[in-house]
């Protein structure tokens, strides 16, 4: 695979496990703390703690509805003092963990308001702070450790069918899209170039934090990554159209340092590496896909393939 006339470096897992003798049904995230894999097995509403030779070590108990700990909890961050925190994503909350699994505390109820939620989704740690997709308000949401309300940025754009369609490239009436699709606020945020609206999101999924703050945000319905600095201003979009191969159906996105990304795609089993403008490397699956990335011990790359339930290791 190549962009322009540089061939792609290509790196292939070291190693391979297979979590289905754990009963996992779709791991949606995973993080490495204090020598242990913590993996959100999504459709079973249960986090799982796995040793470094692939043991189970404990799992959360209670899940499932509404008055149990989660229903379909999706995606997990640490802190400074090794607690988790994960999005509860048909529960509308955030769940805080100790790092061995007891609930210290959960906040946000569903919602529109601020500090409210529908479906949270991605959710990072940086300097005190908490960043949380808002998945069905098409937002991020920033609070303190104590769940407290800090800010929000980010408004719904366009439904990805409509601006395809034919009826919006014979000609833009505001007014009467504004009536049939989702609310807009300012008219001046909205323009079409051969890609979607700029600074605004559709169902924004999962999200990374860099060392210095900046949020990048899998935009999963217009279909690109969009990168903002800690106060919301945008930085970056990178389009489907920057991929070697136009992967399309953005999963994923992992900053490995301020300047380099790694970003995977649904239904591909590839995870590229971005470092400035250049797409300089791609981590490979054969036979899986790669949906989640996070960083291991020791510098290892550490990959989910969602569908088949599999762990990968990456030097």
């Amino acid at each position: 695979m190549t962009v322009g006339m540089e061939t792609l470096s290509v790196i292939q897992p070291y190693t391979l496990w297979d979590l289905t003798h754990h009963s996992i049904m779709y791991p949606s995230d995973i993080l490495y703390l204090n020598g242990d894999y913590i993996i959100i097995d999504q459709y079973n509403h249960r986090i799982l703690w796995i040793d470094n030779k692939g043991a189970l070590i404990r799992s959360s108990c209670k899940c499932g509805g509404t008055k149990n700990l989660f229903q379909y909890p999706t995606s997990l961050c640490t802190d400074y003092h090794d607690s988790i925190w994960v999005t509860d994503r048909w529960n509308h909350c955030v769940r805080h963990l100790s790092g061995k699994g007891e609930l210290l505390g959960s906040f946000g109820v569903y919602g529109t308001q601020p500090g409210t939620f529908s479906e949270p989704w991605g959710i990072g740690f940086n300097s005190g702070k908490l960043y949380v997709s808002d998945r069905n308000n098409h937002r991020i949401q920033v609070f303190d450790t104590q769940g407290n309300f800090i800010t929000a940025f980010g408004n719904s754009g366009p439904d990805k069918e409509y601006f395809e369609s034919n009826d919006f490239k014979r000609g833009f009436i505001f007014e009467h899209w504004k009536n049939i699709s989702h609310k807009f606020l300012t008219y001046d945020t909205l323009f079409y170039d051969n890609e979607y609206t700029i600074g605004t999101f559709e169902y924004p999924q999962n999200l990374s934090l860099s060392p210095s703050g900046n949020i990048a945000v899998a935009d999963t319905g217009n279909d690109r990554i969009q990168i903002f600095s800690s106060s919301g201003s945008l930085i970056e979009s990178i389009t489907t159209h920057a991929m070697p191969d136009k992967s399309d159906f953005f999963s994923d996105i992992l900053f490995i340092d301020d300047d380099t990304l790694l970003i995977t795609a649904e239904l591909n089993n590839i995870a590229y590496r971005k470092s400035g403008n250049c797409v300089e490397t791609y981590y490979t699956l054969p036979e899986g896909r790669l949906n989640c990335i996070s960083k291991g011990a020791n510098g290892d790359v550490i990959a989910l393939d969602t569908w088949n339930a599999k762990l990968a290791f990456f030097k």
